[in-house]
């Protein structure tokens, strides 16, 4: 393919790269593709091309006109692979971060922000102040090496780096731990008053869907004065003291990750991505199930939904839907997140007598009584209970584990079974 030349041609193309950068960030592996794609239909001199930053390296956002955000470069391929403060991973373009990033320094840091050293295990809270009789050394509001210590304290600026998700947690839980928090939205580090469990006020109600700090999905199933019952919607229950409430937060349509299940009044649909249509935050869906059937298969782009009113769906409605889904011969790969066709396999079908023969049942087993036996029936041992009863044992130990969509088959079998030991002379 030709490279764009005309104006319009280049006009479309910087249009589209800057449509495609909002989903870039957002981890779309396939925007980074198509950004890559486009930037490669202008010549561009080699070595604008090439990574100039390695992995390890922390680079911040320099381009007037987007949020001063600090990223750890994680991978370095034909693209960076980057993770945010948050622990999140994202991508970037080489073009993109070598015109719009630089290399994070000291100065960068803001009130609040959390740091750590090279060769040192202390994370600390900054705060810009400088002074010149600490060896050249900034202020910190609190720091821990193991435990918090609590009051402003000056460090060394060589070596500074922002601090990972892990490392910021661990500095929260060393505060946590001494009786401190910090506000991250004021900049102040605050001692926590020690209330009794029962004169702590729940922050969240019966039917509550909330993330804890490690991106964790948990239902408000019930609680006490003590603890929160939850559970994941797949079937797992646990729970939480109440006194770690302040560590969740309510599920926003902005906690929905790739592969996440959500509900609305009859529809249950499988989550891609969320983005903007006319203005408006829209989810993007490929797969979705109503009150009649399963749908997405073939289809070429997404469907739309308004954001309103879509939460995740409970331990019944992903049933619904993977329900569904079989009916119309799909299975959903939940750690690939794709949709798989079901492999036909052959399947015995089992004919009733009536269906075979046209006569009843009680009819059909006179029939074969006489033709086998005669007048010597043989009488049902305890050998054939012993065995019987093994069979039906082992069909329950499989149906207990089974999906919803085959328990319908393992009872079939077992009722069969039942009404052969009747035929046989078990039951009287």
């Amino acid at each position: 393919m030709n490279s764009m030349s005309n104006n319009e041609d280049e006009r479309l193309r910087k249009t589209t790269i800057a449509f495609l950068k909002d989903f870039a960030e957002q981890s779309y592996e396939n925007a980074v593709e198509c950004i890559d794609w486009l930037e490669k239909q202008v010549q561009k001199p080699t070595d604008e091309t090439a990574p100039k930053f390695h992995e390890g390296e922390w680079i911040i956002r320099s381009a007037e006109g987007f949020k001063h955000n600090s990223y750890l470069v994680k991978e370095v391929k034909d693209y960076y692979v980057c993770e945010d403060l948050k622990g999140r991973r994202v991508t970037f373009t080489f073009s993109d971060v070598h015109k719009n990033f630089k290399l994070w320094n000291i100065s960068d840091a803001k009130d609040g922000d959390v740091l750590t050293w090279d060769n040192s295990k202390c994370i600390a809270v900054f705060k810009n102040i400088y002074d010149e009789d600490s060896f050249n050394g900034y202020g910190f509001v609190g720091h821990c090496t193991g435990t918090f210590e609590s009051g402003l304290s000056f460090h060394d600026i060589e070596g500074a780096r922002p601090a990972t998700k892990e490392q910021r947690d661990t500095l929260m839980k060393a505060m946590a731990d001494v009786g401190y928090t910090f506000d991250f939205e004021k900049k102040e580090l605050k001692k926590v008053e020690q209330k009794l469990d029962d004169e702590i006020e729940s922050r969240f109600k019966v039917g509550d869907w909330i993330v804890n700090r490690l991106d964790d999905l948990w239902h408000i199933d019930s609680f006490d004065k003590k603890n929160y019952q939850i559970s994941d919607g797949k079937g797992n229950y646990n729970y939480f003291s109440i006194l770690k409430q302040d560590e969740m937060h309510l599920w926003t349509i902005k906690d929905a990750k790739h592969g996440d299940v959500l509900a609305y009044d009859t529809v249950v649909l499988i989550f891609d991505h969320l983005g903007t249509f006319e203005n408006r935050p829209i989810i993007y869906s490929w797969y979705f199930a109503d009150s009649k059937k399963f749908y997405g298969m073939g289809t070429s782009d997404p469907d739309r939904w308004e954001v309103e009113g879509f939460y995740p769906a409970t331990k019944e409605q992903r049933t619904e839907l993977f329900l569904k889904m079989h009916e119309a011969g799909y299975e959903w790969d939940d750690e690939k997140k794709e949709l798989k066709k079901i492999e036909q396999k052959s399947v015995i079908k089992m004919i009733t007598p009536e269906e075979s023969l046209g006569i009843s049942s009680e009819e059909y087993n006179k029939i074969v009584d006489e033709c086998i036996y005669g007048d010597d029936k043989p009488a049902w041992d305890e050998e054939d209970e012993k065995n019987w009863q093994g069979v039906i044992d082992e069909i329950k130990a499989n149906r207990s584990s089974a999906p919803d969509y085959d328990i319908k088959v393992y009872d079939k079998y077992i009722d069969w079974l039942k009404t052969l030991k009747q035929r046989l002379g078990g039951e009287k």
